[in-house]
């Protein structure tokens, strides 16, 4: 009878330990396009955070008894997790972001912005440009391996904020100050990608200017539509490879970075 007590306490122990893993995973898992999104239903994206959860557990098992026992501190502790884990993801996601903000710029400036698609990873709508890129940088962003290096970031979490630990006011700071740099370089980011295309349509414009200033009976307006497209489709295609590299340079240096930071803040 005793055996069967504790096998049922030990059961206890470890649901709720399982629950509050989960909740600094199901965030990160919710956040990144390549391990869900929209098109993926919501009952995958539980099962791989519950297995996460599960191959985490023997690393904060130890933990378990410094966890507090009244409901309010634990829904503080549940509450800290969840910040975490929306701060590791939004860090993961930043660099997609910045893909989708490129591609809305390129077809904003090609004058392409009224064509849009539906992109599982989104919950909305977006440019054509913005719909290739997102779906080229996940395909690559996999192939590099880029998602270990989130995994391994999600791992180092644990060591460096524990479940049982609230993080103090300067740990706090740091972590905010870390968020607001990388939020501003994303920006920077996809204005970089952005910029061959739109160096291209802005060059086209100029040179339909002067046409139209020399020889006012051609219609340039109608003319002009169709060219910047294309200039821009072209544009686009002769900088892929550049965007690729800024791409993956930048999504390592972010996730490098979010590591850094926890591995600093480890005891």
């Amino acid at each position: 009878m005793q055996g069967l007590i504790n096998t049922g306490y030990v059961f206890q122990e470890g649901f709720l330990l399982v629950m509050i893993i989960s909740a600094r995973i199901v965030p990160v898992v919710q956040l990144v396009p390549y391990l869900g999104g929209k098109a993926t239903p919501q009952v995958v994206k539980m099962g791989i955070s519950l297995c996460l959860a599960l191959l985490l557990m023997p690393l904060v098992w130890q933990t378990k008894d410094a966890l507090p026992n009244s409901p309010p501190a634990l829904a503080v502790i549940i509450a800290k997790e969840v910040l975490v884990g929306m701060t590791i993801g939004f860090v993961g996601a930043l660099v997609f972001e910045a893909l989708r903000i490129a591609g809305q710029i390129m077809d904003t400036t090609r004058g392409q912005n009224m064509a849009t698609a539906m992109v599982p990873q989104l919950p909305e709508r977006v440019s054509l440009s913005a719909d290739v890129l997102l779906q080229l940088g996940i395909a690559i962003f996999l192939i590099i391996g880029g998602h270990r290096v989130l995994i391994s970031a999600l791992l180092i979490s644990y060591k460096a904020v524990p479940v049982h630990v609230l993080p103090d006011a300067a740990t706090t700071t740091q972590a905010a100050a870390l968020i607001a740099e990388l939020f501003g370089a994303s920006f920077t980011v996809a204005l970089l990608m952005a910029f061959p295309v739109v160096a291209s349509v802005l060059l086209a414009e100029l040179v339909l200017a002067l046409i139209n200033k020399s020889a006012p009976n051609v219609n340039v307006f109608f003319l002009g539509m169709p060219l910047k497209a294309m200039i821009g489709l072209f544009a686009l295609m002769v900088s892929l490879e550049s965007i690729i590299n800024l791409m993956i340079s930048e999504s390592l240096f972010e996730l490098r970075a979010l590591s850094a930071l926890l591995e600093s803040l480890a005891p």
